[in-house]
């Protein structure tokens, strides 16, 4: 077997013993366990074209400090990714659809998030609130 077969195997059997996370790979995060737990906000619509949703419904459950949400970009699914680091939210990207459609800043407090995100067309505002811990 060759060392890459080998080492996907790996990954994904240490996957599969992570947990029942939401985000199967948050075992290998570097953020902080401090804010884990489940967030709700929304994304709302600054600057851009007519084609930029103005509004979404935002949910994330953190563990281990990453962050794997889900988004409702007018009716459709997204996604939400990243990982806090001392309180600032890092690689952190929404997706739409199947793609990455806009980079995401942020920081957290204990109980509360917010931030802004910029895609090449749209630009705006998030907001998060923790409702419970894991």
């Amino acid at each position: 077997m060759k060392l890459k077969t080998l080492c996907l195997l790996s990954l994904l059997a240490l996957a599969g013993c992570a947990g029942q996370s939401a985000n199967p790979l948050a075992f290998l995060s570097q953020g902080d366990p401090e804010f884990d737990g489940v967030w709700v906000g929304e994304i709302r619509f600054g600057v851009g074209s007519e084609s930029c949703p103005r509004r979404a419904g935002l949910r994330a459950e953190i563990a281990n400090g990453s962050i794997g949400g889900q988004i409702r970009w007018d009716g459709r699914p997204g996604r939400f990714s990243g990982v806090i680091q001392d309180g600032v939210l890092k690689n952190a990207a929404f997706e739409r659809g199947s793609r990455d459609f806009a980079d995401v800043t942020g920081a957290f407090t204990e109980r509360e998030a917010e931030g802004e995100w910029r895609s090449p067309r749209c630009s705006g505002t998030w907001s998060m609130r923790k409702t419970r811990d894991l």
